[in-house]
């Protein structure tokens, strides 16, 4: 089995039924606006999504390096007849980059799960997002991981206006952006605001002091928006087409320029060693800071009533709906996406 990439994801409750949800492009390997395949290399879809967990008892898992026993389990994305067991957007197909899949918890893992924004109490309802507001994407960039397996928080701050729709490339999207340091393997993180240790709360028309920090999902990242946003045909979720030729400042590498003394199977790797740089100064050169969050509305509709993966309308521009305003999800205890 092949690794084609690492994301990340979170645990998310409706109605009693949990899902594992993502960024769509993850379950796919498409691109969400040309449908083109993200590695030209590997012009294949995932089979299927392995997660972890720290776990309980020490049969059947892998050590990290800080000692950790992590349980993983290998989730199908596909059935017998290769039909898609995950979910797309009911109304938007592809059009929105999230997707879930029903996942059976471990019995022993109920901590990690987040319930559905409309489900939460009215009185404990987040109250209404705003520009400038600080929020945290929790997720695994470059695959890279905290102590205990834990996941990395990336700080960042709403950067449009959460309660209208985002113009990208003429079409209105349920997204707004956010300003924070995205990388690969972000996609498919929570994003979530944090209401501090101590801070006052208004729950059940009473003012208190929360003795503990609350957690509040307000939506999905799933990706960048490239430098040279809207001159070019590209992608906003790491899709981004090379450009022409290399910039001027750019150093020229022959790969296949022999290296004096280095036997056939150094030069090779050498050689792949040498395309992976370019590609990675190419791509730093291509995306800004700004990424782009799925409103969290999004993720529960696709949950609640999402159509097998890319059976799907095409080409729906959900401007044509009207807005609603941005909710969020009360976590009584911090996320623990997976990756």
């Amino acid at each position: 089995m092949f690794l084609l990439a690492k994301g990340t994801g979170f645990l998310y409750r409706i109605a009693g039924q949990i899902y594992l949800v993502t960024a769509r492009h993850n379950f796919s390997g498409r691109h969400w606006e040309t449908n083109e395949f993200l590695r030209n290399n590997y012009r294949v879809s995932p089979t299927h999504v392995a997660v972890g967990f720290r776990a309980t008892t020490p049969t059947a898992v892998y050590q990290t390096g800080f000692q950790v026993a992590v349980q993983q389990y290998l989730i199908n994305l596909i059935d017998e007849t290769w039909t898609p067991i995950w979910r797309e957007h009911p109304r938007f197909g592809r059009s929105v980059d999230i997707a879930a899949i029903p996942f059976n918890l471990p019995t022993d893992q109920g901590e990690l799960v987040i319930d559905a924004w409309d489900e939460v109490p009215p009185a404990r309802e987040a109250p209404r997002l705003w520009v400038s507001q600080q929020v945290s994407v929790v997720g695994y960039p470059y695959g890279l991981r905290g102590s205990f397996d834990l996941p990395l928080w990336t700080g960042g701050t709403i950067a449009s206006e959460p309660a209208l729709l985002h113009v990208y490339r003429n079409n209105e999207y349920p997204l707004f952006l956010v300003d924070c340091r995205g990388r690969k393997g972000h996609s498919g993180s929570p994003v979530v605001t944090v209401r501090q240790p101590l801070s006052l709360t208004n729950e059940n028309g009473k003012f208190e002091v929360a003795p503990a920090p609350r957690w509040q999902l307000v939506g999905v990242y799933t990706g960048r928006v490239p430098e040279d946003y809207g001159a070019r045909e590209g992608s906003a979720f790491g899709a981004a087409s090379p450009p022409a030729g290399p910039d001027e400042d750019d150093p020229v590498i022959d790969h296949e320029t022999d290296i004096p003394g280095a036997d056939e199977e150094v030069t090779r790797r050498l050689r792949d060693l040498a395309r992976r740089f370019e590609k990675l100064s190419r791509q730093a050169k291509q995306s800004s800071d700004l990424g782009f969050v799925w409103r969290v509305q999004e993720a529960t509709e696709i949950c609640r009533s999402g159509v097998a993966g890319e059976s799907g309308p095409v080409g729906i521009n959900p401007g044509n709906v009207e807005p609603q305003e941005p909710q969020a999800t009360l976590m009584t205890d911090p996320p623990s996406p997976i990756g």
